[in-house]
C-alpha cells in the first residue's frame, strides 16, 4: 500500500518494515497507517487461510463501507484468481451488489471489478482523480462499471 506520509509508493516495502517482525516505528506511525483498516485484522471471523502472508492480499472496507477492495501483491498478480479465494470474491460480490456496493480487485494500479455475473478489467486507474461507478441498467438488469473524473454537474 503506499504512505503519503510517509513518501511510500504502491508496491514498494516501506524503509520502516522489518519483514517478520514489524514495523519498526509503530508507537509513533502517521495517521494513515494508524487507521489503515485491514479485514483479516479487524473481523475475527475472516478465515485464516486468506491471511494476507498466505494469500498475498490485503483486503480492506473503503468508502465508508460501500467498497471491499482486494490489494494483490504485486509479485503474485494471479492471487486473486485462486479457486478459493475466488470463490469467496464471487459470493463478496453477490453481497456487495445487493448493498449497491463495490469489490475491486487491485494489482498495482489496475483494477477489477468483481460482478456477480462477470469480471470487468478496468486497467489502469488512477484512484487520485478518478471514480469508479457502479450502475444498474434498467434494461439489461447487468451492473455496468465506468471510471472517470468528477460526477457531471460536481
Amino acid at each position: 500500500m503506499a504512505i503519503t506520509a510517509l513518501n511510500k509508493p504502491m508496491n514498494k516495502w516501506c524503509e520502516f518494515c522489518d519483514k517478520g517482525a514489524g514495523c519498526k516505528i509503530y508507537p509513533t506511525r502517521p495517521s494513515e497507517c494508524r487507521t489503515f483498516d485491514c479485514l483479516w485484522l479487524s473481523d475475527e471471523n475472516f478465515p485464516d487461510e486468506f491471511r494476507p502472508q498466505k494469500s498475498k492480499i490485503v483486503f480492506t472496507v473503503e468508502h465508508g463501507g460501500r467498497r471491499v477492495s482486494a490489494h494483490v501483491d504485486a509479485a503474485f498478480p494471479g492471487a486473486w484468481q485462486e479457486k478459493k479465494l475466488y470463490a469467496l470474491l464471487k459470493r463478496w460480490s453477490a453481497a456487495q451488489a445487493q448493498k449497491n456496493s463495490q469489490l475491486l480487485v487491485f494489482i498495482g494500479k489496475r483494477a477489477i471489478a468483481i460482478l456477480p455475473d462477470r469480471d470487468v478489467d478496468l486497467g489502469d486507474v488512477n484512484l487520485e482523480g478518478n471514480t469508479i461507478y457502479y450502475e444498474k441498467n434498467r434494461a439489461t438488469g447487468r451492473i455496468e462499471v465506468t471510471v472517470s473524473g468528477a460526477p457531471p454537474g460536481s
